[in-house]
């Protein structure tokens, strides 16, 4: 297993928080490819249903959309779902927002797409904290599992 793997933060991103919200996004796409790829998975980033295509040793497939935010300085974290001709999660089976701390610590929360019919969804709370809605599908980044998501 390589080291991503084992990191619970995403080491460089704390130096780019400054960057535009795209800029984070991709970190985030390409922190999860990573990640998964160091747990002997195959990826895909084709963009075509999701961010990311995850291949299990086994043939299964999921389509994942990938969602990151920093805290805002209003200390929440937003997430845009849908925007027409843009963003579009219906496209994949999962959706993982993934919550960028201050540190660059990584808190994911992985949703099947099929349950989100908002177009944004904001955590208010630190992610840790959080107690919504969503809180169920909160996962850890060290062990994070796309496969065993109740859909």
């Amino acid at each position: 297993m390589t080291a991503i793997a084992l990191q619970s933060q995403f080491p460089a991103l704390a130096d780019y928080l400054s960057d535009t919200a795209r800029t984070v996004g991709i970190y985030g796409e390409l922190y999860l490819a990573r990640l998964f790829e160091a747990q002997g998975h195959k990826v895909s980033t084709s963009h075509k249903a999701g961010d990311l295509t995850v291949v299990k040793r086994d043939g299964e497939i999921v389509h994942i959309e990938v969602k990151t935010a920093r805290r805002s300085k209003a200390g929440t974290w937003q997430f845009c779902l849908y925007k027409a001709k843009h963003t579009n999660h219906h496209n994949a089976d999962l959706v993982v927002l993934l919550c960028v701390g201050r540190a660059g610590d990584l808190t994911p929360f992985v949703l099947p797409s099929n349950k989100l019919n908002a177009h944004k969804i904001t955590i208010y709370r630190t992610p840790q904290d959080y107690s919504g809605i969503y809180a169920r599908y909160r996962q850890s980044i060290r062990s994070i599992n796309v496969f065993e998501v109740s859909k």
